[in-house]
């Protein structure tokens, strides 16, 4: 069941909030008028705007409040520096060889989910079980998401407060989870040939469980009070460059978890290799673009390109981020 759309009262209708005791407190907003609300937290600012919106049967407010704190200039640890890498074996993999991993949902929730989905197909569309049974399915998802959106947020902090600069690798989600066209058999009209749909599907719904793009949103805007520079690089052949030689070489990833470069034999896990050559990689000079120079074929490649020279030169420009080594 889908959730009903919020409203939001944009900047100029006055919003005020009293509060009645220490749980409770009202808000008058435009079109509306006086709401009883619990504030959860205290707003600690001048109030812009208010969004109304609603999750299953119960009801949120949210206030942008504009707080009035401004990027530090200094980072608490300046010239520190990682990686991230973002999989379906472990959901964030940081390139110091340290793992932030989360299962959303166990084993006997997903059977559980699967039951709640079949006895809401087996009801009758408009009839009152099927929503009933709606409902039950909604509540499942919640809290599925709510566990994300929670590891989401304690990653962000970690690797806001820890680092100064954070590299993500420039993953189009929405593209990688596209589906597989079908393959129409030649011989026999009407009949189509085996395309993996199958696998391609399992594959996608483990990309969306983990929420890669969840995390590098909450981490961008945890970054603004820590002062933290996020920016992508392309991940083209990451996985197959060395981090000590940077040889590229296909045959060198052995396996899902083991790298051995086939040029100056070093091993590591390979998910740490690849954030480490592409921290490399990003580390080297960026020289202006020659006459004649292909461009990247996707919207990925190019901008990637754009934010690491854009942070390549800021990192020239400001003293503060003069002394990030070459990793």
């Amino acid at each position: 069941m889908r959730n009903a759309p919020s409203f939001r009262f944009p900047e100029g209708g006055k919003i005020t909030v009293e509060r009645l005791n220490r749980r409770w407190a009202r808000a008058k907003l435009p079109k509306l008028g006086w709401v009883r609300l619990r504030l959860t937290r205290p707003l600690g600012g001048k109030i812009k705007n208010a969004a109304v919106g609603r999750d299953g049967r119960h009801w949120y407010v949210s206030f942008l409040v504009e707080d009035g704190l401004a990027s530090p200039e200094r980072h608490a640890n300046p010239g520190s520096a990682v990686g991230i890498d973002r999989g379906v074996v472990k959901v964030v993999t940081r390139s110091d060889g340290i793992f932030h991993h989360r299962v959303f949902a166990r084993d006997r929730e997903v059977e559980h989910a699967k039951k709640l989905q079949r006895d809401f197909a087996r009801t009758a569309k408009g009839s009152a079980r099927r929503k009933k049974a709606a409902e039950r399915v909604a509540a499942m998802a919640r809290k599925v998401r709510r566990r994300r959106q929670d590891f989401a947020a304690k990653t962000a902090h970690a690797l806001a407060a820890g680092f100064e600069l954070v590299v993500f690798e420039a993953l189009a989600t929405k593209s990688m989870t596209a589906g597989v066209e079908p393959r129409p058999d030649p011989g026999r009209p009407g009949a189509f040939l085996p395309n993996g749909a199958a696998a391609k599907s399992g594959l996608n719904r483990s990309i969306l469980d983990k929420g890669w793009h969840r995390i590098e949103l909450a981490t961008r805007g945890r970054a603004r009070y820590t002062g933290t520079h996020v920016i992508t690089v392309n991940p083209a052949y990451t996985s197959q460059r060395c981090s000590v030689c940077m040889v590229v070489d296909g045959k060198s990833r052995e396996s899902q978890a083991v790298f051995r470069c086939t040029s100056c034999g070093h091993t590591e896990h390979a998910d740490v290799n690849a954030l480490t050559a592409g921290r490399a990689e990003f580390a080297q000079p960026r020289p202006g673009v020659r006459a004649g120079a292909r461009r990247p074929r996707n919207r990925v490649g190019r901008k990637a390109n754009r934010q690491a020279t854009a942070a390549q030169t800021a990192t020239k420009a400001a003293s503060g981020l003069a002394g990030i080594p070459r990793l």
